[in-house]
């Protein structure tokens, strides 16, 4: 199935919690060898499944004739299903303190136990269509991710200089801060605004390193000109003026 989310369409805000309710739900929820990878991977589920949570929550919180009451939805366990086999047994054993694992529960115990986390730390996340009462708040919309954009910065991809005749050098950042280019970068099929671009530079030298070529001086010339190579391994290709 192909997903037609279209940036413009409406989005409930990424959670507004503090970082230490959200910690504090995780200890004392998961094994204190649980780790950021699985945390990571446990949040990113729950903010991209809102339509799954409005299914488990409103059979969670009947508000119909004739509708039960279930803790534990086909919904909820169906997510706790598929978020354990991209985990492995491993990483989902983390998921249960010393306590419930000695217990030995069965894999419906333990799927009904997780299931129970995940309705813990969406309620926390402010996932849920209803309050602490049971009263239907609104349908929950996909999540925006507006608020942990990552920042990109477009650098070179030599970290010392490769000139044959200068020695191994680390590379010092040489645009001054006035006059580092913003430019707009599309990553995949998202457009980024006002991402710098840096050039590095070998204090020795004086080679210059670019995202995309180098600059060096041709010292078999009498002239010592400086000359460009653009790189084939670039992983960014400049489109303006000219190509």
């Amino acid at each position: 199935m192909v997903s037609f989310t279209h940036g413009a369409s409406p989005q409930d805000p990424f959670p507004n919690i503090l970082f230490s309710t959200f910690s504090d739900t995780i200890q004392s929820n998961f094994s204190p060898n649980v780790s950021l990878a699985t945390v990571l991977a446990i949040l990113f589920t729950l903010i991209e499944n809102p339509d799954l949570l409005n299914l488990h929550f409103h059979q969670k919180n009947p508000q119909y004739s004739g509708e039960n009451r279930s803790q534990h939805s086909g919904w909820i366990i169906a997510l706790v299903n598929a978020l354990a086999a991209q985990l492995g047994n491993k990483r989902t054993d983390t998921l249960f303190s010393g306590n419930e694992l000695a217990q030995n529960p069965d894999r419906k115990g333990k799927s009904n136990l997780i299931a129970g986390k995940l309705d813990k730390i969406a309620i926390s996340l402010k996932l849920s269509p209803y309050d602490s009462r049971g009263n239907y708040k609104g349908k929950l919309l996909p999540i925006s991710h507006l608020k942990i954009e990552p920042v990109y910065v477009i650098c070179p991809t030599s970290f010392i200089c490769g000139t044959v005749n200068c020695q191994p050098r680390c590379l010092i950042q040489c645009t001054r801060e006035r006059d580092i280019p913003m430019v707009t970068l599309i990553k995949n099929h998202t457009v980024y605004q006002d991402v710098p671009v840096l050039v590095g530079k070998c204090p020795r030298c004086e080679t210059l390193y670019a995202a995309d070529h180098e600059r060096f001086q041709d010292t078999s010339t009498i002239q010592n000109i400086f000359k460009c190579v653009y790189l084939n391994s670039a992983k960014y290709l400049k489109i303006g003026k000219s190509l």
